[in-house]
């Protein structure tokens, strides 16, 4: 069984500034290093979408994103499947004066017709600042905090169908005696609390006396 395995450039520097946010950019690539330029992005925090990225002609989405909260940014493109991305931008006190910078460059897996990817590691890369990693500029920097490296397989694509109903059985088309509505049938026993008239076929009426033939 062949697996595929997304590969990962990153990078992350600090900058004096004072508008106290994360500048975060991702870029977005096929499985042969190109820019995915008709891509798209979400952003959600706290389940709510708060703003809309489109990319621009270098194919690269940047990102203001505040500190100290939980970003959740949804990447898609027309030819390929969705994946997430978690950004914690929780930092200590002391880089609250700074502007941040945290770039990442990824591969996103290729849609087929009628397939689905089968993961066995999930497509979603997980940022959030790490005071113990050392930088040129200083110690701490955003960076992953886990490795992203999604594995899958393609399988038979069953998204989007729902349970399977039940049959509605053929009609019974098992012949019937024919109905005959001048016939009444009365059971022998009647239940007493339940059943107050029984109807009754009337007689036919007798035919006139002058009508009959002497034979």
């Amino acid at each position: 069984m062949r697996h595929f395995i997304i590969l990962v450039v990153f990078f992350s520097t600090l900058s004096i500034a004072y508008s106290q946010q994360l500048e975060f950019t991702a870029k977005p690539q096929n499985d042969k290093g190109e820019l995915l330029k008709n891509a798209w992005a979400k952003v959600f925090l706290e389940g709510k979408e708060v703003a809309i990225e489109a990319v621009g002609n270098n194919g690269k989405m940047t990102f203001q994103l505040d500190f100290n909260k939980q970003y959740t940014i949804e990447i898609g493109e027309k030819h390929h499947e969705k994946m997430e991305l978690k950004v914690n931008t929780k930092i200590p006190t002391k880089f609250k004066s700074y502007t941040l910078f945290y770039g990442t460059s990824f591969s996103m897996v290729e849609k087929k017709e009628g397939l689905m990817p089968k993961y066995t590691t999930e497509p979603v890369m997980y940022i959030a600042f790490d005071a113990n990693k050392r930088t040129p500029s200083g110690k701490g920097a955003f960076t992953m905090t886990r490795a992203f490296a999604p594995k899958y397989t393609y399988v038979p694509d069953t998204r989007g169908k729902g349970p399977v109903e039940d049959k509605v059985p053929d009609e019974d088309l098992t012949p019937r005696e024919p109905r005959n509505d001048s016939v009444v049938k009365v059971p022998t026993v009647l239940p007493k609390d339940t059943v107050k008239q029984v109807a009754v076929t009337p007689e036919p009426n007798p035919a006139p006396v002058d009508s009959l033939e002497n034979k």
